[in-house]
């Protein structure tokens, strides 16, 4: 404990500290360390340059305290996709917390008083912060270990998507769209393919799965009558809730369903058969000249033939 008195020079200042032990200093200021709990009356008397005295007296109560701090933390075992602080929190019944410390992923020892609480800054599922306090009697808890600490800053990467068939998308065909989706950290959580039809503004979702034997994420986009144009777009979230979206730079990804025999096909195919038409008209169309020729031979054949 820390004793002290008004200092006037010229002046001495004895303490008698109720335990046995009596000092006389120059200095109004001391301490004492006592051993045994207990009350002690403390008196100070002091005396000036001409002899003349005067005392005070108080009495203190020493406890013993043996028990050191609980420190606990707030962490709420979730990933996280920002830096963030746990906050450590140091309970001590008895003298009292006078310090907390802790290390981050083994890192430099560090105290709440003078560095704040600890903040988790290194992306990972496997953060570790080490912890403990120590109270005004000496007394140090033993290391509290947090591991598992979970900290993902980067949402997943999306890549070009490709589609089956790549062109030439009939009415009765569907789309199937394959995409590569990763997440280095806490893993891809879902992925959703969004298509709509002639630009409406009722956007379609679709569940994408995931292909074992390519390691693509694939949805089916089904058949659409023609002249249908479709728009798509992929999303993806990993399992700390980042997001991220492929649109093709805004543009969405886009293709048209045709007709199953295109107008530059059918036109050349109408004018054909038109001009086989009027083509076999004309050899089955005979001139009168033509048939006066022809019945007397043919009657004349028939004659033949008869005979």
């Amino acid at each position: 404990l820390a004793f002290s008195g008004l200092g006037v020079e010229g002046t001495n200042y004895t303490w008698d500290f109720g335990d046995g032990t009596v000092v006389t200093l120059d200095m109004p200021i001391t301490t004492r360390t006592f051993i045994t709990p207990s009350e002690y009356n403390v008196t100070l008397t002091v005396t000036d340059e001409y002899g003349f005295q005067n005392n005070t007296s108080t009495t203190i109560t020493v406890l013993e305290d043996t028990t050191p701090p609980v420190t606990t933390d707030d962490y709420d075992g979730t990933w996280h996709t920002s830096d963030f602080t746990i906050t450590l929190t140091a309970v001590d019944d008895g003298s009292g917390v006078a310090e907390t410390y802790y290390r981050i992923n083994d890192g430099p020892t560090m105290t709440v008083s003078a560095a704040g609480q600890p903040l988790i800054t290194s992306e990972g599922a496997d953060n570790t912060l080490e912890y403990w306090s120590v109270d005004n009697a000496g007394n140090q808890e033993p290391s509290n270990i947090l591991t598992g600490i979970k900290l993902d800053k980067t949402p997943p990467a999306i890549g070009s998507p490709s589609c089956i068939p790549e062109s030439e998308v009939l009415p009765d065909q569907g789309v199937t769209v394959s995409v590569n989706v990763v997440d280095s950290c806490s893993g891809v959580k879902n992925v959703t393919l969004s298509y709509n039809l002639n630009g409406s503004a009722l956007w379609n979702d679709l569940a994408m799965s995931l292909n074992s034997t390519t390691g693509l994420y694939e949805a089916l986009i089904p058949e659409q009558q023609e002249n249908v144009l479709v728009k798509y777009t992929i999303t993806a979230f990993d399992n700390a809730e980042n997001y991220n979206a492929e649109d093709n730079n805004g543009q969405y990804y886009v293709y048209e369903v045709v007709p199953e025999f295109p107008s530059w096909i059918i036109l050349p195919l109408v004018l054909t058969s038109t001009l086989l038409i009027i083509l076999c008209r004309r050899k089955l169309t005979k001139t009168p000249s033509q048939q006066s020729y022809l019945e007397p031979n043919s009657s004349a054949m028939l004659k033949t033939v008869f005979f």
